[in-house]
């Protein structure tokens, strides 16, 4: 099984645990490529001894990050790194002739077997409806919906980049990175979720879908539609945590977190993640702030409720006289 993912140094413990978690419940050998441009050679060897119980062969694939135009839109959420998707036929072996590419944030919750090995046909390769299948046109800026508006119209439904089975065999005929560059430009580079956008408008004519329920739920967004944590063990294969991350403190908690806690807690980075855990929910003040707006909010109200109350009193006076 050829697993991809991309990464920096501040998401190599959450890379350890997403391959903990495929390689625990697929017994098979792995070759996870990881696309990078700064890990160190101690990261690399660290990483190898964190995963050395299992069947597991790590490949590290150098990025040139100046190859990348410094107008391309990148936030909190999408890094430069998500631009590395990319460059994939360009690096990858020529042996390699299909892969699965997992975002770090993901947990492999059971066997993926059947779904890494579903047959290409004339597919390009295979992705799962954005947004756990609520994704709409509306749900766009006004960039992409002009630039996707024959695949809408054409009831193409847009997929999210996380969990993608490529067909290299026979993308690498054809594509490559200075060909998605080019589509860069041509977008003048008003990307809204940046490759994700480059990807649905290439190759949404060659795109198969999987079952989104069963292969990139997000874990928030199911627990606000009330599916269970028990619910999400029982039947999915693939757990996103697009959004809050389980590992950072954040206002809004849900108890499909304990699943990745679960794998985390069967690497030997556990006690690490643990304490960067509660050392970020000691520092973090959103609580705070949050608490601060309710007040500042009440006492603005309160105001306009004392005025209103006061008008009010007034011209029942002014009543009670005529």
């Amino acid at each position: 099984m050829n697993i991809v993912t991309s990464l920096n140094r501040k998401y190599i413990d959450y890379t350890i645990v997403m391959l903990t978690s495929l390689c625990v419940n697929n017994k098979t050998h792995v070759d996870a490529y990881l696309l990078e441009c700064e890990l160190t050679t101690e990261d690399i060897d660290s990483m190898k001894s964190s995963m050395d119980k299992f069947d597991i062969t790590i490949h590290d694939l150098k990025v040139d990050r100046k190859k990348f135009d410094d107008r391309l839109p990148r936030d909190e959420w999408w890094t430069i790194e998500a631009y590395f998707r990319l460059m994939l036929f360009d690096l990858l072996p020529v042996s390699v002739e299909r892969v699965l590419y997992l975002d770090v944030d993901i947990i492999v919750n059971k066997s993926i077997n059947d779904m890494y090995n579903l047959p290409f046909m004339d597919y390009e390769m295979y992705g799962c409806v954005n947004s756990c299948g609520l994704d709409t046109e509306l749900d766009h800026s006004p960039k992409v919906v002009s630039m996707m508006q024959e695949a809408f119209s054409s009831g193409y439904k847009y997929i999210n980049s996380g969990v993608l089975l490529l067909n290299v065999a026979r993308l690498r005929e054809k594509y490559n990175f200075d060909y998605y560059c080019k589509v860069m430009k041509e977008w003048d580079f008003q990307m809204e979720a940046p490759d994700q956008d480059i990807i649905n408008y290439v190759h949404w004519k060659k795109i198969g879908y999987m079952e989104w329920a069963f292969y990139d739920i997000f874990a928030g967004m199911a627990h606000t539609h009330g599916i269970t944590k028990e619910e999400i063990e029982k039947n999915c294969s693939i757990i996103h945590y697009a959004g809050d991350k389980p590992w950072k403190f954040a206002y809004f908690r849900c108890s499909n977190e304990e699943i990745w806690w679960k794998y985390a807690k069967m690497t030997d980075r556990y006690v690490k993640l643990s304490e960067e855990f509660i050392i970020s929910t000691l520092e973090d003040e959103t609580i705070k702030t949050t608490f601060e707006a309710l007040k500042n909010e009440n006492n603005s109200l309160r105001e306009k409720l004392t005025e209103f109350s006061s008008k009010m009193e007034a011209l029942e006076k002014s009543l009670c006289k005529v």
